[in-house]
């Protein structure tokens, strides 16, 4: 069938159901059905071609004219017993071009989806192979336990192996000289298309402040290159040897963080880093599930050399964050209950790693979660020289107008839920992104600030930090409240922090040349 004709089917299809459904939330399953309706005859090159047809039109008037005719002329045929039905396909045809084709061309505009996304999803014919090779091992990726001495690797194959193994050694040593072995577990998913298999493994018995050499994969499978990290030393947080962390979010995997990875990567090559916090909105797949596998190739030589911590964001959602759990390994209290919050302690620093995320794209701490929080910051260890409480979604911001849903109502919920216990268990810091630039309160609290500058601050200090460069690009808060503070920007970029015992310097750098446009420096006697 012509690719017209086979777009004229869609169209029906789509109009017989979509009265009963959002685009957004059940697109999948309204396409599902028309799978199941003629998809057996439709191959994954013929849908590419179906979409691809689909979006021309919508994007040229003659050519919808042109389907608008063959709407007319078609209905007919398919109801040649009822000039009712035909008469009301004739409407939808013309509703759906005039209106649901323009929504849908638009959608896919945002989310950066080709046709072949869609034949992946929508119209799920098409499959996406993550690797190159069958077993050799890609896209690894570092990872922190809740506490102790040991190191989680992932890594990403196109086939299932025998044994999920990783072997680690000295710095310097080769491949056939790495004495330490440990056997792992894998886990897959289908969605998107995506077709492949994530696996992880744990180094144990690590020693502080050493350097390790280290490989991953199967005997039979293949092995990856190897890599190398170093522990963090046991005088981490001292004024001798800071605690050097670099923070990230809404960093996608196209060119616009290109600057972001390349400033990390020099980071790293260097050796100034020991952790990544890359709080939510991590690729910017969206669904498009290739695009997780074009991120973690672009950030490889950093995630394989430096644990990368994260949390959720909203661009993660779909599939209910499917892609997202099983992609990244984070201390296993995170995926009890698919609740994708956990804590962990690094270089004296507590970490309350919160998930501000829905399923529907809204934010929210649910009483779960409101309850763990309470529980693990007045359980932390009572020595901790820091506590940073990290989530996706802002607490405060400035971005946005009077009315804006993630400054005002938005931020508004998470304060009434976790605002208070913040305050009563002195966290110190509460780093965000979501918005896409860079800003800062004072120590403030319930709206009014607590003090003018950061010297022994009875509340926490707000960080909104959302720049590293996506797709969406950024945007410059007011820092027009009561608690702004600082320099405020608009500048793709990252942040370096800096903890040693009594004192937390954060500063926000300009990825293109890393100048240095905010910092600020939190002491405690």
């Amino acid at each position: 069938m012509a690719p017209m004709a086979w777009s004229v089917c869609l169209l029906l299809a789509f109009a017989a159901l979509a009265p009963a459904y959002t685009f957004y939330d059940t697109a999948r399953v309204l396409m599902e059905g028309q799978r199941l309706r003629f998809g057996a005859n439709i191959s994954c090159d013929q849908c590419i071609d179906i979409v691809d047809v689909m979006i021309q039109v919508d994007r040229n008037e003659t050519a919808r004219a042109e389907l608008i005719a063959d709407v007319n002329a078609t209905c007919p045929k398919l109801f040649p017993k009822s000039k009712a039905e035909a008469d009301l396909c004739i409407e939808f045809g013309d509703d759906i071009v005039n209106q649901l084709l323009p929504f849908i061309d638009k959608q896919l505009e945002t989310l950066a989806w080709d046709a072949r996304a869609v034949c992946s999803n929508f119209v799920p014919v098409c499959k996406n192979p993550c690797c190159s090779t069958n077993t050799i091992p890609e896209k690894l990726r570092l990872s922190l336990p809740s506490d102790g001495n040991s190191m989680f690797i992932t890594w990403t194959t196109l086939l299932n192996t025998s044994t999920h193994t990783v072997q680690w050694g000295p710095a310097g040593a080769g491949p056939g000289d790495l004495p330490y072995s440990s056997n792992g577990w894998s886990r897959t998913y289908t969605w998107g298309g995506w077709v492949g298999v994530v696996h992880t493994a744990e180094m144990t018995n690590l020693k502080p402040g050493t350097a390790y050499s280290y490989r991953v994969g199967d005997a039979a499978g293949g092995w990856s290159d190897v890599w190398s990290f170093t522990t963090l030393p046991s005088d981490a947080g001292t004024a001798e040897r800071p605690l050097r962390i670099i923070q990230i979010g809404d960093m996608g995997y196209a060119n616009k963080s290109d600057n972001t990875v390349a400033g990390i990567i020099a980071e790293v090559d260097q050796g100034n880093v020991d952790l990544i916090l890359h709080v939510g909105d991590v690729s910017y797949a969206d669904g498009d599930m290739p695009h997780w596998d074009v991120y973690f190739l672009k950030i490889e030589k950093i995630s394989a050399r430096v644990p990368y911590m994260t949390n959720p964001g909203n661009h993660e959602l779909w599939y209910n964050f499917t892609a997202y759990k099983t992609n990244f390994w984070m201390p296993a209290s995170a995926y009890r209950d698919n609740r994708m919050f956990y804590s962990f302690n690094y270089g004296g620093v507590h970490f309350a790693q919160m998930n501000t995320e829905t399923i529907t794209d809204t934010a929210n701490l649910d009483n779960q979660q409101r309850t763990w929080l309470r529980a693990d910051l007045e359980n932390r260890p009572k020595d901790s020289l820091f506590t940073i409480a990290t989530g996706h979604r802002p607490f405060y911001c400035t971005t946005g107008g009077a009315k804006d849903k993630d400054c005002v109502t938005f931020a508004a919920l998470l304060r009434s839920q976790a605002e208070s216990t913040l305050i009563a268990n002195h966290v110190d810091m509460v780093i965000t992104a979501h918005m896409h630039g860079y800003e800062r309160t004072l120590p403030v609290a319930y709206g009014n600030p607590t003090a003018q500058n950061y010297y022994m601050p009875s509340s926490p200090v707000y960080v909104v930090n959302g720049a590293a460069g996506n797709r969406e690009s950024n945007d410059n808060p007011h820092g027009n409240q009561p608690w702004s503070a600082g320099t405020h920007t608009s500048d793709i970029g990252y942040a370096h922090i800096r903890i040693e015992k009594g004192q937390l310097h954060y500063e926000f750098l300009v990825a293109a040349n890393r100048s240095v446009v905010d910092s600020f420096t939190i002491v405690k006697v």
